[in-house]
């Protein structure tokens, strides 16, 4: 996924696939949101579903609003950020890790995650 924010604006794009019971479903995602930061970074989202329901409601409906706030300085082999869990529901906890960017936000956003129509 690609993130970028300039000052109060935040956006995020990107694509991969929701695994369940050996299945594969592909999905992609768009961000919107507001808050301070700068920078850009290329990251991971990872969620992990502790229910069935939880997974097929993100599969289906696919949105989710939260808060987050990160400081990144990094490359493919060096530098670091700052990434951790993100408790989205009892059910859903999220991870994102930065694989490469500059940047420092903090910011309210909502996401919209949906099949790709071309892959399944």
């Amino acid at each position: 996924n690609f993130g970028m924010n300039l000052l109060l604006i935040s956006t995020a794009n990107g694509a991969g696939k929701a695994i369940s019971g050996g299945k594969s479903t592909y999905m992609k995602m768009f961000s919107g949101g507001v808050g301070l930061g700068l920078g850009v970074k290329k990251f991971y989202g990872i969620f992990i579903f502790k229910t069935k329901s939880a997974y097929n409601n993100f599969v289906n409906d696919g949105w989710q609003a939260g808060a987050q706030a990160d400081a990144a300085a990094k490359d493919d082999n060096q530098g670091g950020s700052v990434d951790g869990a993100i408790s989205i529901s009892p059910d859903i906890t999220f991870y994102q890790v930065t694989k490469k960017g500059l940047a420092l936000q903090a910011t309210i956003q909502g996401t919209k995650y949906w099949k790709d129509e071309d892959l399944n």
